[in-house]
């Protein structure tokens, strides 16, 4: 009469995580060719990420009265903004090149006493 009892109270095992090492070695031999591929591309130039960003451009309509006015003023704010950007690139330079000198000369002074 408790016909359906000892169904009830069972307890499911959990399966093993072994994977057979065939399986495994062709999931290696797959991942290796995927990373292979993408090395490829790179190295032709192609892009790995299909979406890129695409530029910023400016849309000022024809009928704006001040068009060639404020189209000069963004063109000399990007000229500005590149010059500054140079600018810097050159001082980090400068500055890792004297970080470097300021490196080399020190343990020298160490050596002489």
């Amino acid at each position: 009469f408790f016909f359906g009892w000892h169904r009830a109270n069972m307890v499911m095992k959990k399966g093993t995580k072994r994977i057979p090492l065939g399986h495994k070695y062709r999931l290696q031999k797959k991942v290796k060719a995927h990373h292979r591929k993408l090395k490829k591309l790179a190295k032709k130039g192609g892009f790995l990420h299909p979406r890129k960003q695409k530029p910023f451009e400016l849309n000022i309509p024809k009928s704006w009265p001040h068009k060639e006015a404020m189209l000069k003023e963004v063109l000399a704010e990007k000229k500005d903004a590149e010059a500054r950007r140079s600018d810097h690139r050159v001082m980090v330079k400068e500055k890792k090149k004297q970080k470097k000198k300021e490196k080399e000369a020190k343990p020298d002074s160490d050596e002489e006493i």
